[in-house]
Protein backbone atom coordinates (compact mmCIF):
# COMPACT_ATOMS: atom_id res chain seq x y z
CA UNK A 1 0.00 0.00 0.00
CA UNK A 2 2.85 2.46 1.12
CA UNK A 3 4.74 1.81 -2.53
CA UNK A 4 1.31 2.51 -4.53
CA UNK A 5 0.90 5.53 -2.29
CA UNK A 6 4.54 6.75 -3.10
CA UNK A 7 3.88 6.58 -7.05
CA UNK A 8 0.16 8.11 -6.42
CA UNK A 9 2.10 10.44 -4.78
CA UNK A 10 4.91 10.86 -7.33
CA UNK A 11 2.59 11.25 -10.12
CA UNK A 12 0.85 14.06 -8.54
CA UNK A 13 3.64 16.04 -8.09
CA UNK A 14 4.82 15.65 -11.75
CA UNK A 15 1.54 16.39 -12.89
CA UNK A 16 1.70 19.64 -10.68
CA UNK A 17 4.81 20.68 -12.22
CA UNK A 18 4.19 20.03 -15.42
CA UNK A 19 0.75 22.32 -14.93
CA UNK A 20 3.17 24.64 -13.46
CA UNK A 21 5.50 24.71 -16.21
CA UNK A 22 2.89 25.06 -18.59
CA UNK A 23 3.83 21.55 -20.47
CA UNK A 24 1.49 18.91 -22.21
CA UNK A 25 1.09 15.77 -20.05
CA UNK A 26 1.66 13.60 -23.05
CA UNK A 27 4.68 15.00 -25.07
CA UNK A 28 5.94 17.33 -22.15
CA UNK A 29 6.55 20.18 -24.48
CA UNK A 30 5.52 23.96 -23.53
CA UNK A 31 1.47 24.63 -24.22
CA UNK A 32 0.79 27.64 -25.79
CA UNK A 33 -2.93 26.93 -26.45
CA UNK A 34 -4.77 23.86 -24.20
CA UNK A 35 -8.30 23.05 -25.45
CA UNK A 36 -11.10 23.31 -22.81
CA UNK A 37 -11.82 19.98 -21.26
CA UNK A 38 -14.96 18.76 -21.18
CA UNK A 39 -14.69 16.45 -18.58
CA UNK A 40 -13.46 17.56 -14.66
CA UNK A 41 -9.11 16.99 -15.15
CA UNK A 42 -7.08 19.52 -14.34
CA UNK A 43 -4.83 18.66 -16.96
CA UNK A 44 -2.97 20.36 -19.45
CA UNK A 45 -2.53 18.91 -22.80
CA UNK A 46 -1.29 20.16 -26.24
CA UNK A 47 -4.08 20.63 -28.44
CA UNK A 48 -2.56 17.95 -31.09
CA UNK A 49 -1.64 15.25 -28.32
CA UNK A 50 -5.27 16.07 -27.15
CA UNK A 51 -6.64 15.50 -31.00
CA UNK A 52 -4.62 12.28 -31.64
CA UNK A 53 -5.51 10.70 -28.12
CA UNK A 54 -9.16 11.13 -29.08
CA UNK A 55 -8.92 9.54 -32.31
CA UNK A 56 -6.85 6.85 -30.72
CA UNK A 57 -9.21 5.66 -28.27
CA UNK A 58 -11.92 5.98 -30.71
CA UNK A 59 -10.92 3.65 -33.07
CA UNK A 60 -9.68 1.16 -30.71
CA UNK A 61 -13.13 0.81 -28.57
CA UNK A 62 -15.63 2.94 -30.72
CA UNK A 63 -15.63 6.03 -28.22
CA UNK A 64 -13.80 9.13 -27.66
CA UNK A 65 -12.32 9.22 -24.24
CA UNK A 66 -9.93 11.48 -21.92
CA UNK A 67 -6.42 10.13 -21.86
CA UNK A 68 -6.57 10.57 -18.08
CA UNK A 69 -10.33 10.07 -16.56
CA UNK A 70 -11.52 7.57 -19.50
CA UNK A 71 -14.50 10.04 -19.69
CA UNK A 72 -16.86 9.65 -22.96
CA UNK A 73 -15.96 12.83 -24.98
CA UNK A 74 -18.62 13.69 -27.77
CA UNK A 75 -17.08 16.07 -30.62
CA UNK A 76 -18.91 17.71 -33.12
CA UNK A 77 -17.27 20.39 -35.55
CA UNK A 78 -17.70 24.12 -36.22
CA UNK A 79 -17.48 24.64 -39.74
CA UNK A 80 -17.48 28.41 -39.74
CA UNK A 81 -14.99 28.69 -37.09
CA UNK A 82 -12.87 25.43 -38.55
CA UNK A 83 -12.68 24.39 -34.76
CA UNK A 84 -13.39 21.16 -32.91
CA UNK A 85 -16.17 21.13 -29.81
CA UNK A 86 -15.66 18.90 -27.07
CA UNK A 87 -18.16 18.33 -24.48
CA UNK A 88 -18.89 15.26 -22.07
CA UNK A 89 -20.70 12.43 -23.55
CA UNK A 90 -23.40 10.54 -21.64
CA UNK A 91 -22.12 7.08 -20.80
CA UNK A 92 -23.37 4.71 -23.32
CA UNK A 93 -25.59 2.34 -21.26
CA UNK A 94 -25.46 -1.50 -22.27
CA UNK A 95 -28.49 -3.32 -21.83
CA UNK A 96 -28.96 -3.31 -26.26
CA UNK A 97 -25.78 -5.32 -26.31
CA UNK A 98 -26.52 -8.35 -23.40
CA UNK A 99 -28.20 -11.33 -25.08
CA UNK A 100 -25.97 -10.63 -28.22
CA UNK A 101 -23.47 -13.02 -29.92
CA UNK A 102 -20.25 -11.81 -30.39
CA UNK A 103 -21.25 -10.75 -34.05
CA UNK A 104 -24.17 -9.14 -33.46
CA UNK A 105 -22.71 -6.86 -30.59
CA UNK A 106 -19.62 -5.63 -33.10
CA UNK A 107 -22.19 -4.81 -35.59
CA UNK A 108 -24.00 -2.68 -33.07
CA UNK A 109 -20.65 -1.16 -32.35
CA UNK A 110 -19.50 -0.82 -35.54
CA UNK A 111 -22.86 1.12 -36.39
CA UNK A 112 -22.53 3.45 -33.53
CA UNK A 113 -18.99 4.32 -34.88
CA UNK A 114 -20.50 4.19 -37.92
CA UNK A 115 -22.98 7.06 -36.96
CA UNK A 116 -20.27 9.37 -35.31
CA UNK A 117 -17.94 9.38 -38.44
CA UNK A 118 -20.74 10.13 -40.71
CA UNK A 119 -22.16 12.98 -38.42
CA UNK A 120 -18.76 14.62 -38.26
CA UNK A 121 -18.44 14.03 -41.76
CA UNK A 122 -21.48 16.17 -42.54
CA UNK A 123 -20.60 18.54 -40.35
CA UNK A 124 -17.28 19.22 -41.65
CA UNK A 125 -18.44 19.17 -45.40
CA UNK A 126 -19.16 22.57 -46.10
CA UNK A 127 -15.80 23.75 -44.48
CA UNK A 128 -14.22 21.54 -46.87
CA UNK A 129 -15.55 22.81 -50.20
CA UNK A 130 -14.95 26.67 -49.11
CA UNK A 131 -11.37 25.78 -48.41
CA UNK A 132 -11.19 24.03 -52.01
CA UNK A 133 -12.54 26.79 -53.16
CA UNK A 134 -10.67 29.02 -51.94
CA UNK A 135 -7.32 27.13 -52.75
CA UNK A 136 -8.56 27.41 -56.78
CA UNK A 137 -8.43 31.18 -55.98
CA UNK A 138 -5.06 31.00 -55.16
CA UNK A 139 -3.97 28.84 -58.35
CA UNK A 140 -6.46 30.01 -61.25
CA UNK A 141 -4.26 28.02 -63.69
CA UNK A 142 -6.78 24.88 -62.34
CA UNK A 143 -9.68 26.53 -64.14
CA UNK A 144 -7.43 27.07 -66.67
CA UNK A 145 -6.99 23.42 -67.39
CA UNK A 146 -10.85 22.60 -66.43
CA UNK A 147 -12.39 25.47 -68.94
CA UNK A 148 -10.01 23.37 -72.08
CA UNK A 149 -10.01 19.55 -71.46
CA UNK A 150 -9.45 18.78 -74.85
CA UNK A 151 -6.46 21.52 -74.96
CA UNK A 152 -4.89 19.68 -72.27
CA UNK A 153 -5.29 16.18 -73.70
CA UNK A 154 -4.21 17.24 -77.09
CA UNK A 155 -1.01 17.67 -74.57
CA UNK A 156 -0.36 14.59 -73.49
CA UNK A 157 1.18 11.69 -75.37
CA UNK A 158 0.00 8.72 -77.56
CA UNK A 159 0.58 6.19 -74.71
CA UNK A 160 -1.20 8.57 -72.00
CA UNK A 161 -4.12 9.10 -73.88
CA UNK A 162 -4.40 5.32 -74.21
CA UNK A 163 -4.01 4.73 -70.64
CA UNK A 164 -6.20 7.06 -69.92
CA UNK A 165 -9.17 5.95 -71.91
CA UNK A 166 -8.09 2.04 -70.82
CA UNK A 167 -8.46 3.38 -66.98
CA UNK A 168 -12.26 4.69 -67.33
CA UNK A 169 -13.09 1.61 -69.19
CA UNK A 170 -12.85 2.95 -72.86
CA UNK A 171 -10.93 0.97 -76.22
CA UNK A 172 -8.85 2.78 -78.23
CA UNK A 173 -8.73 0.23 -81.06
CA UNK A 174 -10.46 2.13 -83.51
CA UNK A 175 -8.35 5.41 -83.44
CA UNK A 176 -6.10 6.18 -86.63
CA UNK A 177 -4.42 8.92 -85.01
CA UNK A 178 -3.48 11.17 -82.26
CA UNK A 179 -6.47 13.12 -82.86
CA UNK A 180 -8.92 10.76 -82.39
CA UNK A 181 -7.51 9.02 -79.42
CA UNK A 182 -8.27 12.83 -77.78
CA UNK A 183 -11.62 12.90 -79.35
CA UNK A 184 -12.23 9.10 -77.73
CA UNK A 185 -11.13 10.26 -74.42
CA UNK A 186 -12.38 13.28 -73.95
CA UNK A 187 -15.69 11.40 -75.39
CA UNK A 188 -15.25 8.36 -72.60
CA UNK A 189 -14.36 10.85 -69.62
CA UNK A 190 -17.04 13.26 -70.27
CA UNK A 191 -20.04 10.03 -71.01
CA UNK A 192 -18.60 8.40 -67.11
CA UNK A 193 -17.93 11.61 -65.60
CA UNK A 194 -14.41 11.25 -65.21
CA UNK A 195 -12.73 14.30 -66.36
CA UNK A 196 -11.05 15.22 -63.02
CA UNK A 197 -9.56 11.88 -63.17
CA UNK A 198 -8.19 12.56 -66.30
CA UNK A 199 -7.01 15.98 -65.40
CA UNK A 200 -5.46 14.97 -62.17
CA UNK A 201 -2.21 14.67 -63.05
CA UNK A 202 -2.20 18.06 -64.46
CA UNK A 203 -3.96 20.00 -61.48
CA UNK A 204 -1.27 18.71 -59.34
CA UNK A 205 1.55 20.06 -61.64
CA UNK A 206 0.06 23.63 -61.46
CA UNK A 207 -0.49 23.40 -57.14
CA UNK A 208 2.12 25.32 -55.87
CA UNK A 209 0.46 24.46 -52.49
CA UNK A 210 -1.08 21.78 -51.45
CA UNK A 211 -4.61 22.26 -50.56
CA UNK A 212 -6.30 22.53 -46.82
CA UNK A 213 -7.59 19.40 -45.28
CA UNK A 214 -10.76 21.44 -42.61
CA UNK A 215 -8.42 19.60 -40.00
CA UNK A 216 -5.68 22.05 -40.22
CA UNK A 217 -3.73 19.64 -42.34
CA UNK A 218 -2.80 19.55 -46.23
CA UNK A 219 -4.61 17.05 -48.87
CA UNK A 220 -1.85 15.23 -50.92
CA UNK A 221 -2.87 13.11 -54.24
CA UNK A 222 -1.51 9.61 -54.24
CA UNK A 223 -1.94 7.01 -56.78
CA UNK A 224 -4.44 4.30 -56.10
CA UNK A 225 -1.79 1.82 -55.29
CA UNK A 226 -0.46 4.30 -52.40
CA UNK A 227 -4.06 4.43 -50.91
CA UNK A 228 -3.94 0.59 -50.49
CA UNK A 229 -0.64 0.33 -48.81
CA UNK A 230 -1.59 3.23 -46.40
CA UNK A 231 -4.60 0.76 -45.41
CA UNK A 232 -2.44 -2.12 -45.40
CA UNK A 233 0.40 -0.20 -43.35
CA UNK A 234 -2.54 -0.07 -40.46
CA UNK A 235 -3.37 -3.73 -40.57
CA UNK A 236 -1.92 -5.59 -37.17
CA UNK A 237 -1.39 -8.58 -39.16
CA UNK A 238 1.40 -6.48 -41.38
CA UNK A 239 2.52 -3.89 -38.60
CA UNK A 240 6.44 -3.40 -38.84
CA UNK A 241 7.11 -5.10 -42.01
CA UNK A 242 8.38 -3.20 -44.81
CA UNK A 243 6.03 -3.15 -48.14
CA UNK A 244 8.56 -4.87 -50.25
CA UNK A 245 8.06 -8.30 -48.04
CA UNK A 246 6.92 -11.63 -49.63
CA UNK A 247 3.88 -10.93 -46.82
CA UNK A 248 3.17 -7.86 -47.01
CA UNK A 249 2.88 -7.98 -50.82
CA UNK A 250 0.61 -11.07 -50.90
CA UNK A 251 -1.62 -9.59 -48.34
CA UNK A 252 -2.06 -6.70 -50.88
CA UNK A 253 -2.07 -8.28 -54.06
CA UNK A 254 -5.26 -9.91 -52.08
CA UNK A 255 -6.98 -7.06 -51.00
CA UNK A 256 -6.63 -5.48 -54.37
CA UNK A 257 -7.95 -8.81 -55.77
CA UNK A 258 -10.87 -9.00 -53.97
CA UNK A 259 -11.71 -5.04 -53.41
CA UNK A 260 -12.52 -2.55 -56.35
CA UNK A 261 -12.24 0.60 -53.66
CA UNK A 262 -10.76 0.88 -50.98
CA UNK A 263 -12.25 4.19 -49.52
CA UNK A 264 -14.55 7.01 -50.89
CA UNK A 265 -14.81 10.66 -51.25
CA UNK A 266 -15.68 12.12 -48.19
CA UNK A 267 -17.41 15.04 -50.23
CA UNK A 268 -19.68 13.05 -53.23
CA UNK A 269 -19.71 9.77 -50.82
CA UNK A 270 -18.81 8.03 -54.36
CA UNK A 271 -16.57 4.82 -54.20
CA UNK A 272 -12.65 5.11 -55.12
CA UNK A 273 -11.50 2.41 -57.21
CA UNK A 274 -8.10 1.28 -55.95
CA UNK A 275 -7.30 2.15 -59.66
CA UNK A 276 -7.82 5.45 -59.17
CA UNK A 277 -5.02 8.18 -57.47
CA UNK A 278 -7.52 10.25 -54.34
CA UNK A 279 -6.08 13.67 -52.25
CA UNK A 280 -6.16 12.59 -49.17
CA UNK A 281 -5.30 14.25 -46.22
CA UNK A 282 -1.65 13.72 -44.11
CA UNK A 283 -3.31 13.12 -40.81
CA UNK A 284 -4.62 10.01 -41.88
CA UNK A 285 -6.40 8.58 -38.83
CA UNK A 286 -4.74 10.54 -36.08
CA UNK A 287 -7.20 13.28 -35.89
CA UNK A 288 -10.57 13.10 -34.25
CA UNK A 289 -12.37 15.17 -36.64
CA UNK A 290 -11.77 11.85 -39.21
CA UNK A 291 -10.53 9.08 -37.20
CA UNK A 292 -10.52 7.19 -40.46
CA UNK A 293 -8.82 8.96 -42.71
CA UNK A 294 -9.85 11.68 -45.55
CA UNK A 295 -9.99 11.51 -48.95
CA UNK A 296 -11.36 13.53 -51.77
CA UNK A 297 -11.88 12.27 -55.15
CA UNK A 298 -10.61 13.91 -58.48
CA UNK A 299 -13.83 14.92 -60.11
CA UNK A 300 -14.71 16.52 -56.43
CA UNK A 301 -11.29 18.40 -56.40
CA UNK A 302 -12.00 19.74 -60.55
CA UNK A 303 -15.50 20.57 -59.13
CA UNK A 304 -15.03 22.64 -56.28
CA UNK A 305 -11.26 23.98 -56.91
CA UNK A 306 -10.31 23.80 -60.53
CA UNK A 307 -14.46 24.85 -61.20
CA UNK A 308 -14.76 26.61 -57.74
CA UNK A 309 -18.49 25.48 -57.54
CA UNK A 310 -20.48 25.61 -54.26
CA UNK A 311 -21.90 22.81 -52.62
CA UNK A 312 -25.34 22.25 -53.61
CA UNK A 313 -27.30 21.68 -50.42
CA UNK A 314 -29.79 19.46 -52.13
CA UNK A 315 -27.35 17.12 -52.40
CA UNK A 316 -27.48 13.81 -49.76
CA UNK A 317 -23.86 11.96 -49.81
CA UNK A 318 -24.22 8.87 -49.16
CA UNK A 319 -23.58 6.69 -45.88
CA UNK A 320 -21.17 4.31 -46.21
CA UNK A 321 -20.00 1.33 -44.53
CA UNK A 322 -16.47 2.12 -42.85
CA UNK A 323 -13.89 -0.31 -41.78
CA UNK A 324 -12.66 1.85 -38.88
CA UNK A 325 -9.31 0.03 -38.58
CA UNK A 326 -7.89 0.23 -41.60
CA UNK A 327 -10.11 4.06 -42.78
CA UNK A 328 -11.64 1.40 -45.76
CA UNK A 329 -14.74 0.83 -46.88
CA UNK A 330 -16.51 -1.95 -45.96
CA UNK A 331 -16.03 -5.16 -48.33
CA UNK A 332 -16.80 -9.16 -47.90
CA UNK A 333 -13.20 -10.16 -46.42
CA UNK A 334 -11.02 -12.87 -48.72
CA UNK A 335 -12.34 -16.43 -46.99
CA UNK A 336 -9.01 -17.05 -45.32
CA UNK A 337 -8.08 -13.62 -44.49
CA UNK A 338 -8.59 -13.81 -40.51
CA UNK A 339 -5.80 -16.70 -41.01
CA UNK A 340 -3.28 -14.58 -42.71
Amino acid sequence: MELVQNSAESAETKMELLEENHCCAICFEEVGWTPALPCACNVLYCALCWDRSLAHSFNASGQARCPTCRGAVHVDFDPERLCLVFSRAAVPSTPELEGLGFHDARQVKEASKNEAVQKLRQQALPAQVRLLQAHGGLHPGLNDIARQPADQMRRMSVLDLERHIASIGGSSDECLGKEDLVCRCLQEATEKQMIGRVLGEMFTAVTERLPACCCGSSLVRVSGEERTMRCCDKMPMLSGLPRDSHHYQVIFTRLTSVQTSICFCDLCGTSVPTANAVWTCKNGDTTILHATSYDVCDECFMRHAACGESLDISEEPSAMDVDMSSGSQSAPPPDDQEDL
